[in-house]
C-alpha cells in the first residue's frame, strides 16, 4: 500500500508542479504554447525577413521528455516558420481560403497530428499498470500445506 501511495503522489506531484526542472541543461517537462506543422506550403510562403511558413496549428501543451502528456485549451491555425518557433495567427476562413488555394482541405475545427494527440498517455498507462501489478503481485497469499502465508518482501540480513 505505501508503494501505491508513494506512486500517486510522485505522479500528482510531477503533473501539478508549474515549475520547470532542469537536470544540466536537461528540460525534464515543459508546459506551454506548441506549434505543428500540418501542410508544408511552397517556397513563396515567406515574410520580409525571408523566413518561410507553413501551415500549421497552434495549440498548448504539458509535455514530458519533449512528448506530449496532456493537450489544452483552444486550437488555432496558424502560419508556423520552419523551426516551429514563430507563428502568425490565422482565421477560419483565411485557412480555408489558403486551403482551397493551395488544394489541400482545412477542416472547421482545427485538429492535432495522431502522435501529438496520443503522446506519452500508452507509456504513462504501461507504467501505471505495471505498478499496480508489482503491488498486486507482492501481496498474494500461497497456502502451503493448509497454511495461508503472506509473501512480502523481506529485510536482507546484514
Amino acid at each position: 500500500m505505501k508503494r501505491l501511495l508513494l506512486l500517486l503522489i510522485v505522479l500528482c506531484v510531477s503533473i501539478g508542479n508549474t515549475y520547470q526542472a532542469s537536470a544540466r541543461g536537461i528540460i525534464i517537462y515543459g508546459n506551454g504554447d506548441e506549434l505543428s506543422t500540418l501542410e508544408k506550403l511552397p517556397t513563396e510562403f515567406m515574410n520580409d525577413s525571408g523566413e518561410h511558413y507553413n501551415f500549421g496549428v497552434y495549440y498548448k501543451s504539458f509535455s514530458l521528455f519533449w512528448l506530449p502528456v496532456w493537450n489544452y485549451g483552444e486550437y488555432k491555425y496558424a502560419l508556423v516558420n520552419d523551426a516551429e518557433d514563430s507563428w502568425i495567427e490565422l482565421s477560419i476562413e483565411e485557412a480555408k481560403e489558403l486551403g482551397e488555394e493551395l488544394n489541400f482541405e482545412v477542416a472547421d475545427k482545427p485538429t492535432l497530428p495522431l502522435g501529438v494527440r496520443i503522446g506519452l498517455k500508452p507509456v504513462i498507462l504501461l507504467l501505471i499498470l505495471f505498478g499496480l501489478y508489482s503491488f498486486i503481485s507482492g501481496k498474494k497469499k500461497k497456502k502451503a500445506g493448509g497454511e495461508e502465508l503472506e509473501t512480502e518482501e523481506t529485510p536482507a540480513e546484514e
